[in-house]
Formats: structure tokens, sequence, C-alpha cells
């Protein structure tokens, strides 16, 4: 995204030294739309040994080795529309996103001002920029309903697909995942919380929220899940024991709006669960 990586080089990559980012809201947007941020944050954070949420710790700080990380972490910020604050360790200036993806900066002197005002005006995004192409499919994906943000399902000639879908978008190859099966019909990969030494999702190709959405017609889906577990089970060696998993609804720990079979196996499973 040009816009944060100027913002953060604006003086040269060289004069780059870290800073705060301070999240003041990220739950934005519908619930699948905006669990993808929190995953690629959350993710960054794994990566450097943290393994707290961002309800637990909505501040975070870079080293300035972090560039990447850190115009990756405003790049979602920006893009999903969130409210934060971002200081830069050389003090000078700080920017404040606001929830319409408008930027405002405070500076504490002219001279900044004017750097930050040529900086900026050198980047004037048309509609041909992509990251504004990206922003418009973006909004174009979903409606206005009393008041709230809902999607709007995107068709294709094959499988239906939801464009804010986080497994819709593992199924379209736009998000990495640890695959360790795939037909025409099922996708399944590994978790990335595991709860056990095999913990694997399985997923219909085709979008529907739950099992609660799904039609006679998707019978057949949710049977061939089952049946990849157990494909999958043979190969883990896991038969001696193992569990699959529907979880409906939020109070039931859903936090995908996409139906998914969960695989737990190789370790003892307790009886009832959680």
């Amino acid at each position: 995204m040009p816009f944060t990586r100027a913002m953060l080089t604006f003086r040269g990559e060289v004069m780059f030294s870290g800073g705060l980012v301070w999240l003041r809201e990220w739950t934005i947007g519908t619930p699948q739309f905006t669990r993808v941020g929190w995953e690629i944050i959350e993710g960054i954070r794994r990566a450097h040994g943290d393994p707290r949420s961002l309800e637990l710790a909505p501040a975070q700080l870079f080293r300035n080795d972090e560039l990447s990380d850190l115009h990756a972490f405003l790049a979602q910020v920006v893009g999903f529309g969130w409210v934060a604050e971002f200081v830069p360790s050389t003090g000078g200036f700080f920017v404040h996103f606001k929830g319409n993806r408008q930027v405002c900066f405070t500076c504490e002197s002219a001279e900044s001002l004017n750097e930050l005002r040529t900086v900026f005006g050198e980047w004037n995004p048309t509609e041909e920029d992509p990251m504004v192409l990206r922003l418009i499919e973006l909004e174009k994906s979903r409606t206005r309903v009393g008041g709230q943000f809902v999607k709007e399902p995107v068709v294709s000639e094959k499988v239906m697909t939801d464009s804010n879908c986080l497994f819709c978008r593992i199924v379209a190859g736009e998000i990495p995942a640890k695959k360790v099966h795939e037909d025409e019909h099922v996708l399944a990969f590994e978790d990335i919380h595991p709860q056990a030494p095999t913990h694997i999702l399985i997923i219909p190709k085709k979008h529907f929220a739950g099992l609660k959405e799904a039609e006679a017609a998707d019978a057949e889906l949710i049977g061939r899940c089952h049946l990849a577990a157990a494909h999958i089970a043979r190969q883990r060696n896991i038969e001696q024991g193992y569990r699959t998993v529907l979880n409906v609804g939020p109070g039931a720990g859903q936090s995908v709006f996409h139906l998914h079979v969960h695989l737990l196996g190789g370790r003892p499973l307790a009886w009832p669960p959680g």
C-alpha cells in the first residue's frame, strides 16, 4: 500500500526508527471481515513471540528494524477502516486513522507539516491506483441494512463464495494456509491455534455460514467434510480415537462463519467436551 509506506519513510528509510500503534476501535464491519484483520495482526505478534490478543493489548510497539511489519500492520488498519493512532519514535508528528479511512496528521512544527504536505502531495490516488481499486471492491461487497453493514455473496460459475469470508479467501488462494487435503468439493488445512497434536479444519468450498444455514442441497457437502476427516485420520494414524466437531453459532465457539468441521486427535479426548 503506497500510502502507508510513504508515511513511514517520508524522511528516507534510513531515518525510520519504529513507533507505536494504538488501536482504538477494530470491530468495524462484519465479524468475518474483522476477524481477517485480527488474524493478520495477531500473526505478526506470534512471529515475535507475543501471544496476546488485541483485546488484551490494543497497542503495538515496533522497533527500528521492523519497517516491513509496521507497514503491513498499518496497511490493515487503513484497509479495514479501523480507528487508531500512530506515533513515530522520532516524534515530530502523530497520525490519527479515522473509521471512514480518512487520515489526519498533527505536527509539532510548521516544518514537519510542510514536509508531510510535500510527500503526500505527490501521492495523489486515482481510481486506477491498486489500493483504491481494492477499497472500492470491498465497499461494493457490503451493503448497509438497518444501519449495519452486511455481506453480499459473490457467485461464480462453480462455487458460491463470500469475498469477506476468511475461509473463502483461503479457498481462493488469497490467504495462505497449510493444506492437507483438497478435492473438487472440500478443502482441509491445519488450524493455526491447534488444540491437539492433530487439529485440522475441513470446509466446503461453497460458502454457507453454518449448520443452521445449511439447506437440503448441502447435505452431500457436509457428508463429504466428514468423509475427508476420516481420510485424514487414517493418514495421521489416529484411528484409535479422534473427534469431529462442528460448532454452530458464537455461543458454541464459532468465530468464522463458514461451516467447518474440526478434526482433533493424537491425545486423550475427555467427555463431555467443554
